[in-house]
């Protein structure tokens, strides 16, 4: 029996060094892989950010449907 499809998609992009370092620096002290780490910190960060942006009412609906602090 082959394994189950990954629920996700695969992202490339360029970071910073200093910001790299202190990725694996975090996902070595808290035994998970940077792509476990990336996606909890980003997860919350935007959980947070969301949810300040609806109790405030400072964001407006872009065209996608996601509400945002910022108009871009």
């Amino acid at each position: 029996m082959g394994r189950a499809k990954k629920d996700g998609r695969r992202v490339n992009f360029y970071m910073k060094t200093e910001v790299l370092d202190l990725l694996e620096r975090y996902s070595d002290e808290v035994g998970q892989t940077k792509t476990e780490a990336t996606e909890r910190i980003l997860k919350s960060y935007l959980e947070e950010y969301f949810r300040k942006a609806h109790s405030t009412g400072h964001g407006h609906l872009n065209p996608s449907g996601l509400k945002t602090m910022w108009k871009i």
